[in-house]
């Protein structure tokens, strides 16, 4: 048995099951050694301490990635947390948990319309968790992070930080 991130793992199964974006339906069963292998890999990771399928979603446009500062003021809480990070909002949704980082109005941000896509997709799955932490500025950003690590709380859920919507 390989041992690969749930995210693959996920990812092989579709391909093997022939899913796409199109497909409604698909024949299932627990049978199927795909399946197996992801029961087994899921029991795995319930195993190890301190992992949380969280994915840390940063933005990107047309020409860029969020700037390199950004990725070094989260690196103690990637390491402590043992989440994965990236740039994409496909590679995002494999994840139960997913952070938005930085407001939406930063020149390079993951977009309120962005935000509400993932939302509406992730609204059939009960287990799926969403919050944008609203900072402006990668001190901000590692300000808020160490607090996280300092109290062990990788997670809190909806909008979270200095610059978040009052409602």
């Amino acid at each position: 048995m390989e041992l690969v991130p749930f995210s693959i793992a996920v990812e092989k199964t579709r391909r093997k099951l022939k899913i796409d974006e199109d497909t409604k339906q698909v024949k299932f069963s627990f049978d199927n050694e795909s399946t197996c292998k992801i029961i087994k890999a899921m029991e795995l990771v319930d195993k190890v301490d301190n992992l949380l399928l969280q994915y840390i979603l940063f933005g990107q446009n047309e020409t860029e990635i969020v700037p390199i500062p950004w990725i070094q003021a989260s690196w103690q809480y990637f390491n402590k947390f043992r989440c994965r990070f990236g740039f994409t909002i496909a590679e995002a949704l494999y994840y139960p948990t997913i952070t938005i980082v930085g407001t939406p109005d930063l020149p390079v941000a993951v977009t309120t319309e962005q935000e509400n896509y993932i939302k509406e997709l992730l609204n059939t799955s009960e287990s799926s968790n969403i919050e944008r932490l609203w900072v402006k500025t990668p001190e901000e950003l590692s300000t808020l992070l160490e607090e996280r690590i300092k109290e062990n709380q990788p997670f809190s859920g909806g909008d979270v930080g200095p610059h978040a919507p009052i409602i």
